[in-house]
């Protein structure tokens, strides 16, 4: 009886003895306490190859630091990742496409760590978004945006404004449509993405774009614009818009297509400030009277402006080319005189002088006024003495050719 008694005794004595024992965690870097809070509600969020956790403790003051526990692959071999003060940490040491998993315990002031939290996991991979296929300009509202994505991803939320307000997921895919905000501009997309563990990433995927849906052409000039032209001068053409990298040309009347650049060279005095300038050399033969010069421009994001057409008048005139003039006279006759046809495109008259010295001039005596090109004769009696005799050619701006004088010594 004693015996049983001593027996019992003894198993009492250790009961009391080991409720008050200090027990080892199997991982040396922490020990077991039920007096150190657990981390709670830990949120796990996912970004482009890295992660992030948070968490809420429900006391703080005996708490000195945090450790985050992770484990690849399973849940049993979870090894300490990193310590931090704070209530959160990213991670960005993790390999691309392993699933992770992740926990949290708090370690007291006195070294004690508490139990680890709830499990977490995640697939790391990597998260990128483009703006239509990355282009710089769009010239339409409605956009496609693409995602690179290695994760699971089941919904996603887009928005120009970062802190998502009044958006609301849609079913995820690589490439989603959406509708910029009205009025042209630089417009920056953010996509929130939901994983399939119920996981978001933390910093926004983002990008940019220019918005831009119209092109206006603020003037079209040309330098010298009082200035007649003349076969083999060089007219510099200008075009001011309000845009760089665009393409402009203008155009008169007879001229065909005129590239203008914004490049710095030539007669462009500096480069990418949207003020597009070219040249052209008057061929020969060229007679323009107050044209307008037309200005087009297209932007770099595809819009075409309105044309838009000079304040000054162009005028570009080729004197007309001398002609000859010949003379048959018999004395005490009539003269009769004849010319070369002339070739002048802007045609207005033959006219013919005289005067009793051969430097005949238009405001002389006129002998004959023609306005028919291919009348080229003339008879005339010519006065006594000494008379000479000189044709002009005239073009329908008032310009003229004179020919070489022609003399006829009369009784």
């Amino acid at each position: 009886m004693n015996k049983f008694i001593t027996v019992i005794l003894s198993v009492l004595i250790l009961s009391f003895v080991a409720c008050d024992r200090y027990i080892e965690s199997r991982d040396p870097v922490r020990s077991l306490s039920e007096n150190v809070a657990v981390p709670q509600n830990v949120q796990l969020f996912v970004n482009d190859r890295s992660v992030s956790l948070t968490w809420e403790i429900s006391d703080t003051a005996a708490i000195s630091l945090y450790r985050i526990y992770v484990s690849e692959i399973d849940t049993l071999n979870y090894k300490l990742e990193d310590t931090t003060s704070s209530f959160s940490i990213t991670l960005d040491q993790l390999s691309s496409n392993r699933l992770y998993f992740f926990k949290v315990a708090a370690v007291s002031t006195s070294g004690l760590e508490g139990y680890l939290s709830d499990e977490l996991f995640a697939q790391i991979g990597v998260l990128s978004m483009v703006l239509s296929n990355d282009r710089e300009y769009t010239n339409r509202q409605d956009i496609q945006v693409q995602f690179a994505v290695s994760n699971s991803v089941s919904n996603v939320q887009l928005s120009e404004d970062s802190t998502f307000a009044n958006a609301v997921y849609e079913q995820f895919g690589g490439q989603i449509g959406f509708r910029l905000s009205d009025g042209d501009g630089v417009k920056r997309v953010y996509a929130r993405l939901l994983f399939s563990n119920g996981s978001t990433n933390s910093v926004p995927l983002q990008d940019s774009i220019l918005l831009d849906t119209e092109a206006r052409i603020d003037s079209v000039f040309f330098l010298s614009p009082n200035s007649l032209f003349r076969p083999g001068d060089t007219i510099v053409f200008g075009l001011f818009a309000s845009e760089t990298k665009g393409t402009a040309r203008v155009s008169f009347n007879g001229s065909g297509t005129i590239n203008l650049s914004d490049d710095g060279t030539d007669f462009d005095p500096v480069a990418d400030d949207g003020n597009y300038y070219g040249w052209y050399v008057v061929p020969t033969n060229t007679n323009v009277f107050n044209v307008t010069v037309t200005g087009t421009f297209s932007d770099q994001a595809g819009n075409n402006a309105p044309n838009l057409a000079s304040f000054d008048l162009l005028n570009i005139n080729t004197t007309p080319e001398q002609i000859e003039l010949l003379v048959t006279y018999t004395p005490g006759d009539s003269a009769y005189f004849s010319w070369t046809r002339s070739s002048e495109p802007d045609f207005e008259s033959y006219r013919m002088f005289t005067d009793v010295t051969s430097n005949v001039l238009f405001n002389d005596e006129l002998v004959t006024y023609e306005s028919n090109i291919n009348t080229r004769e003339f008879t005339f009696m010519p006065a006594s003495g000494t008379t000479y005799y000189r044709i002009f050619v005239f073009d329908v701006h008032g310009n003229y050719s004179v020919s070489d004088a022609v003399q006829i010594v009369s009784p």
